[in-house]
């Protein structure tokens, strides 16, 4: 059995993260594949979006790239039991996708959730669909998970036909070789919030996307920027 692991976000070559300021709060990221969401999550930080000293990832290993729901929440139950300082402003969130999932399950899950002050940021078909809105908001013909089993597969051939822009020769997509600096900029990841409240919007909240679309955004707006550094005093 794979065991589960921790990434804190740090490219190789920089130190180790220092000791928590018990002061100052985190935010946990459980994700559901070691692949295109941690990578994401790491060009991130690396081109200075997120503060990596506040934000941990916690992958879950899988066997054929798919876990539930109620697995990825276990991840952020047992992140609580771990020994360390915890603070009550401390987040708690899962990416999830909802494919082959049903509608009941995830709502029963999503309740348990929200009941223990889980976040949760669930994508319609698949994390695939979030990368997608960076590129486009033509989402045209791509089905909802619950009526298309393989819709992941119709978001993922859509991305990587967009990213080769008609050029076979050119770099389309790979969930193991990301290439998450494509997505990873300021203008894409506005434009893909933006894009994503726009199917998802505030003022119907569902704690999954029940359409096409993507919660994320609520987690990317969430994640601390890095700390600008203080002018020295005069």
């Amino acid at each position: 059995m794979t065991t589960p692991h921790r990434t804190r976000l740090i490219l190789r070559g920089h130190q180790p993260l220092a000791p928590r300021d018990p002061k100052i709060s985190r935010i946990y990221v459980a994700s559901e594949d070691t692949h295109a969401c941690e990578q994401y999550l790491l060009a991130l930080q690396s081109t200075g979006i997120v503060d990596p000293a506040r934000v941990e990832i916690l992958p879950l290993p899988t066997l054929d790239g798919r876990s539930t729901l109620a697995a990825v929440l276990q991840r952020l139950v047992d992140e609580r039991d771990q020994p360390g300082i915890r603070l009550a402003s401390d987040e708690y969130w899962a990416i999830f996708d909802i494919d082959r999932q049903t509608p009941e399950y995830l709502d029963e899950q999503a309740h348990v959730a929200s009941a223990r002050g889980d976040h949760l940021a669930g994508s319609n078909p698949c994390f695939e669909l979030w990368l997608l809105l960076h590129l486009t908001a033509d989402l045209q013909g791509l089905p909802r998970a619950q009526d298309d089993r393989g819709a992941c597969d119709k978001c993922d051939r859509r991305l990587h036909e967009i990213l080769q822009g008609g050029d076979p020769r050119a770099r389309g997509y790979n969930k193991a070789k990301l290439g998450a600096e494509r997505f990873a900029s300021e203008e894409h990841v506005d434009l893909a919030c933006k894009r994503a409240r726009e199917l998802a919007p505030d003022t119907a909240p569902e704690l999954w996307p029940t359409s096409v679309g993507t919660h994320i955004h609520r987690l990317i707006e969430r994640l601390p920027r890095p700390r600008q550094a203080q002018p020295p005093h005069a």
